[in-house]
């Protein structure tokens, strides 16, 4: 086998700190992909959620949903108080409401086939129901997921925590 170095192991030597992006990320970091380094420096893991996935994945890449949130809520307070969105539920069976949303999907949903077609060759309908992974995208990263999952219904990602 040839010798390997581990890029995340010297991440978490020379690091102070080792933070999970979500609770369940934490857990999995120091049970399974780093138990290791946990049991040796227990103080150097963390979890810390700074709001950060609404802003990323609502307000930055979706930004029809966004307007929408924000106009059904009185406000763009969403953002950073998210129990606001539970607002929303007064207004569900508002078909002003179910119209602008499935616009909204309608338009990230072409985005997505537009981006695939590009990016792979393969023509996609929008009619049909995305899934995050909908065809192979090769080269897939954050920037890749800002397009693919707002036009997606159905989300099967799988914790790749340590794999990145």
């Amino acid at each position: 086998l040839p010798k390997m170095v581990r890029m995340a192991n010297l991440c978490v030597v020379g690091g102070h700190a080792v933070n999970g992006v979500a609770e369940i990320h934490s857990e999995i970091v120091k049970s399974d992909v780093f138990n290791y380094f946990y049991e040796l420096w227990p103080e150097k893991f963390q979890n810390k959620t700074n709001g950060f996935t609404p802003r990323r994945w609502i307000r930055l890449c979706n930004p029809a949903l966004s307007k929408i949130i924000t106009k059904w809520t009185g406000s763009d307070d969403w953002v950073l108080q998210t129990e606001r969105l539970a607002e929303l539920r007064k207004f569900a069976n508002n078909l002003g409401l179910q119209s602008e949303w499935r616009e909204a999907k309608r338009i990230n949903k072409m985005k997505v086939a537009d981006f695939l077609t590009e990016k792979t060759g393969y023509i996609v309908s929008p009619d049909a129901m995305f899934d995050v992974q909908v065809v192979f995208v090769p080269d897939y990263n954050v920037s890749v997921a800002e397009v693919l999952i707002p036009g997606s219904e159905l989300s099967q990602h799988i914790s790749t925590a340590g794999m990145e």
